[in-house]
């Protein structure tokens, strides 16, 4: 069954047909059947979509379709297109079903030649299939099952059926792909919808939630407490069975005390709210000082590597010629951030889910809390130095103990728990920025895909409180420096009033600070690769971004004051898509964090440098002054009370 635009919201199908039109338009109707007959395909390959135009050149009725070979390439880099690997293509899945759509209501193709492209789809990917290479296997695994639900969805719902029954429970990562590549499939396989709910019942199971689980699952158990999808029995961990029986007896409980159990529970309901709240801690009070928290890095991804990345040559699916290449390995090598997983893959054509992204920021944030604290740790002793020299008794020198921004309060999402292994990066991330963004009606939902859109925002909202944090931080260090400017220049000024001619003792053109700004050097030796990313320099660029938006102040932010590239990577038309429903891969996220994080280390070398100058020209003032002091304390020309006078005023 193939969708139509009606049930797809008003917004999001005028955008597609807006897109699908302009297409048209720019390249011609036979370029444009050329996209149907690539809609049936999951994602596309150069090599793939060239087989498919080799392969149909007419339609059903033996008609030519005079579609030019250059076509092709038309395609791969229209605006209906996204590169989200090397030479590896995806349609937006709204774009896709419009595609197929119209590719089975026209009188020329039907949904005769749909199940043409999947019987030659089937042919195509099965040497692929046995591949050593494990992107490629997937890949040629998912093609397979999307042609199977054309052409046998009974044999899909089996093959799918089958690798959900033999699938470790410790792989949360290929329970969210497989999950995912299910959901895409959803209408075409309704048939056998318990088998949809079985991998999202069994995917809340291997995140540790063995009750949400239960719930999801008890509604296609059959008579014997068993799900059974095209002739395999789905394996049902223990710890699920168990529930099953309580929900059914609470099932029958309610049936019968329906009505007195109503209005119980209506008068109890102010009272369990409080009790709830009081007993899950779901207001989480910030600490104190941002200065220690969370240094230690947390619990990583179940599927990951409890060991971090020392260099990007150790992963097996990465080459020096992945367009995110440079991205990843600074994140590795520089940043010191990067987990792989368990057989050391990165896996970058996977999408990115809420609570991964939470967990990059909270990392990221640890990387720099660490370069912050190793910077004030060295311009604090060298601020104490010159205080000492002054004779100033500041208690606390904020250039040695920083001033700390006000943390926020934050009220833990119902499905986040303090067990999961993404919570304190969650609790870092909510206290530096602006929460209400990530569980805006109460759920964070961290095992979805997060969207472009939503990406911006997360990363925008996360950089606003850095920021902030980098601000307030360097304001009271530069304050303390400015009272010791000051009290310089009150010294100089009583020397100078003494009865001794010491007019000009210091040169008053070293004491203006007042000076043009510093050019700061780039960061060495890694940065993004900005020849394989769109210059995205305005949001003006990006074709399919309305001031609307809910996200559009966040993604304007994001480029026009951080300069973080967005669009697709290799991107050779002139215009430039943001896709803001897309998902996010983790190439994108590699080479986007890496791009912030550049961004947020020199937010702190551009101050550190300001500060750094100003230290350093006291200290040789100073120098200057104490050799100066030293010589007239025994100069024959200055008087006794002089002399006295030299003592008090400069220890």
């Amino acid at each position: 069954m193939i969708k139509s635009r009606q049930q797809f919201p008003t917004t999001s199908s005028q955008q597609t047909l807006e897109r699908i039109t302009s297409f048209e338009q720019r390249y011609g109707e036979a370029h444009l059947q050329l996209a149907y007959h690539a809609a049936v395909p999951l994602a596309l390959t150069p090599d793939l979509l060239y087989r498919l135009w080799a392969e149909f050149q007419w339609d059903m009725n033996k008609v030519a379709l005079n579609v030019p070979w250059v076509a092709v390439t038309d395609l791969l880099f229209s605006c209906l297109c996204d590169e989200v690997g090397s030479e590896l293509y995806e349609m937006d899945e709204e774009i896709r079903q419009e595609l197929l759509y119209r590719l089975q209501q026209d009188s020329r193709f039907s949904s005769l030649r749909i199940r043409e492209v999947a019987e030659f789809l089937l042919t195509y990917v099965r040497p692929q299939l046995e591949s050593p290479d494990i992107d490629l296997s997937d890949w040629a695994k998912a093609q397979r099952w999307t042609a199977l639900t054309y052409t046998n969805p009974r044999q899909a719902a089996q093959e799918l059926a089958t690798m959900f029954a033999t699938l470790s429970h410790k792989d949360l990562t290929e329970w969210e792909r497989l999950t995912s590549v299910l959901e895409i499939f959803a209408e075409e396989l309704s048939d056998y919808k318990p088998l949809l709910v079985y991998a999202r019942g069994m995917r809340d199971y291997v995140q540790g939630d063995v009750k949400e689980a239960a719930k999801i699952l008890t509604p296609v158990l059959d008579e014997n407490n068993q799900i059974r999808v095209a002739g395999i029995n789905l394996p049902i961990p223990d710890s699920v069975k168990a529930r099953f029986s309580r929900l059914t007896i609470a099932a029958n409980f309610l049936k019968r005390y329906s009505q007195i159990i109503g209005v119980v529970l209506i008068a109890s309901v102010p009272l369990f709210i409080i009790y709830y709240l009081s007993t899950r801690s779901l207001i989480v009070r910030p600490p104190n000082s941002i200065t220690n928290i969370g240094l230690d890095f947390p619990d990583t991804h179940p599927s990951y590597n409890t060991e971090r990345l020392s260099t990007v040559t150790q992963l097996r699916d990465v080459s020096p010629i992945d367009w995110y290449y440079e991205a990843l390995r600074s994140l590795a090598e520089r940043y010191g951030m990067i987990y792989p997983y368990e057989d050391m893959t990165f896996r970058g054509k996977l999408g990115i889910t809420r609570a991964e992204l939470i967990d990059w920021e909270g990392n990221g944030f640890r990387v720099f809390q660490r370069l912050l604290q190793e910077n004030f740790y060295i311009l604090g002793e060298d601020t104490q130095q010159i205080f000492q020299s002054l004779s100033l008794n500041y208690k606390n020198n904020k250039c040695l103990s920083p001033e700390e921004p006000k943390l926020n309060t934050f009220i833990r999402p119902s499905d986040v728990e303090t067990n999961d292994w993404y919570y304190k990066s969650y609790q870092i991330v909510n206290w530096i920025s602006d929460h209400k963004i990530m569980a805006p009606k109460g759920r964070f939902a961290g095992d979805q895909y997060i969207t472009r859109g939503d990406m911006s925002i997360f990363l925008n909202k996360f950089l606003e409180g850095f920021e902030r944090i980098v601000s307030i931080a360097f304001a009271g260090c530069r304050q303390d420096i400015d009272k010791a400017k000051t009290e310089f220049r009150q010294i100089v000024k009583e020397l100078e009033s003494l009865d001794a001619n010491l007019d000009g003792l210091i040169n008053s053109t070293k004491l203006d600070w007042n000076r043009p700004d510093v050019n700061i050097p780039p960061l060495e030796p890694f940065s993004t690769d900005t020849k394989k990313l769109p210059q995205v320099t305005s949001i003006s660029e990006l074709q399919d971004i309305s001031p609307k938006s809910s996200y559009f102040e966040d993604l304007r932010s994001l480029i026009e004051r951080y300069g973080c590239a967005i669009g697709n990577p290799r991107q050779k038309s002139s215009e430039i898509y943001f896709n803001p429903g897309q998902r996010t891969s983790r190439s994108e996220m590699a080479a986007l964090m890496n791009a912030c994080l550049n961004t947020m280390e020199r937010l702190i070398q551009e101050n550190v440098y300001v500060v750094r100058e100003d230290i350093e020209r006291l200290k040789e003032l100073i120098q200057d002054l104490e050799a100066e002091i030293e010589a007239l304390k025994v100069s024959p020309d200055i008087s006794e009370a002089d002399k006295k006078k030299l003592k008090e005023i400069f220890k």
